[in-house]
This record gives structure tokens, sequence and C-alpha cells, in this order.
């Protein structure tokens, strides 16, 4: 039998590795050859998603490697089995349905947001609405500041990055964070995660839902000179 483990059965997410396991009852596995195929992909669809650094498609077991599958898709996996004594063979399929991220949604600093806020002092605002799944509904938010730029480009690593993480935790719905930050000049960006770890990474945008917000945090000294100087 061909066969995988995930938190949701039989779905999983884009960005982890996925362990295949083909399973031969009643032989010694080292008398049987494997080989493993994608279901109406071309010969060679199989060597393109694996991690190479694991197993190749005839090991009796292969990792598909983080990103190897398209979200939102679906595969049908094959494992070929042949006894290399007798010639006897033997086939086993399993389907993967990959978890698209959620969609549809948006991050806005709000304007209760202070223009220029006191290091750590002034609250902000970012409210977090719209998002849908296709699993069972349930989104989970993470709020990250970091140089400003694209989501595409910034996500993976600040998703890696502690430093960078402001609020996390923040469970399904509409959503308004409450956040402060450190001195100097952030982009702001929301990571929106399912129950099975597939996710989208966006740029936080001024009200207008277009323009990047883009934030800079005064030093405590600098605010507190300028009230004496008033």
């Amino acid at each position: 039998r061909a066969r995988f483990t995930s938190r949701t059965p039989n779905v999983v997410s884009p960005s982890e590795q996925l362990p295949l396991y083909c399973d031969v009852v009643g032989a010694d596995t080292e008398t049987i050859s494997f080989r493993w195929s994608v279901v109406g992909k071309g010969t060679d669809a199989i060597e393109r998603m694996l991690d190479p650094s694991v197993g190749d498609w005839n090991s009796e077991t292969v990792v598909v490697a983080p990103g190897g599958m398209t979200a939102g898709g679906y595969y049908t996996f094959r494992c070929d089995a042949t006894h290399k004594d007798t010639n006897a063979k033997g086939s086993a399929e399993i389907g993967v349905r990959v978890e698209a991220p959620p969609t549809g949604g948006s991050a806005i600093l709000t304007k209760d947001s202070p223009v220029s806020p006191v290091e750590l002092v002034d609250t902000m605002y970012v409210l977090a609405a719209g998002w849908t799944d296709g699993s069972d509904g349930n989104v989970r938010y993470q709020l990250m500041s970091g140089p400003a730029g694209s989501a595409e480009s910034l996500g993976s690593a600040l998703d890696l990055d502690g430093e960078y993480v402001l609020v996390t935790g923040i469970e399904s719905g509409a959503a308004l964070i409450s956040f402060t930050l450190p001195a100097g000049t952030h982009g702001l960006y929301l990571r929106v995660s399912d129950a099975v770890g597939a996710s989208t990474t966006v740029r936080v945008t001024l009200s207008d839902g277009v323009t990047p917000a883009r934030v800079t945090a005064r030093e405590m000294r600098e605010a507190a000179g300028r009230r004496r100087r008033i």
C-alpha cells in the first residue's frame, strides 16, 4: 500500500515536506525494487517534485519537497513494486489534495493609528477581515514588521525570523490587531494561515486598500525632548 501522514486526512500544506511510504507485506524489502510516479503526469514529473537529498523515485520512501506541489491541486501518486527474484509485481495509489491558502481578505492600518508613533508606547491597529479558507473556514493571523518591500519576496524570511513577529495567534474572523513598534521605519505584513498550514503573506495597506503602510516610530527620547520644548 501507499500512504502518508498529515494533520488533516489526505490534505497537505504546499509549504511542507511530504514523505510517501510504499509498504510491502510478506516480503523482504531488500528483494523489492520500487518505482514512484505521478498518475497523469509526465515520466519526469516525480523527479522534479522530490527532495533529492532524501531519496529518488526508486526508493521505498520518497519525500516531496516544499513547494513541489501546486496549492489547490490534486495529485495521485503510484508506487510500483517488483520482486527482484520472481518478477512478481504489485502497485498502489494514493491521492493527495494540496490545500490552497486563505484568500480574498485585506489587512488595513486603521485611521485610529497615530501617524508618527512613539516607540513601544503608542498603540497602532490593523484590521484583518474578509479572509476565507476552503478547509474549515478558520484562519489564524500573524502580524509582522520588516523592511519595506514586496510580501512575495519577504514573506518566507519574515516567517523564519522571530525578531520581526509583532503579534501571533489571533484566531479566525475579522480581527482588530493592536500592537506597538520599536523605533525605526517599518513595512507591515500579515500572514494568514489555515488549520493545515497553508498561508498567504500580504502587505498591510493604508485605508485606501492599495498604498502599502510604511510607519516610522520615533525614539522615546526624541518624543520626550519635543514635549519639553512645548
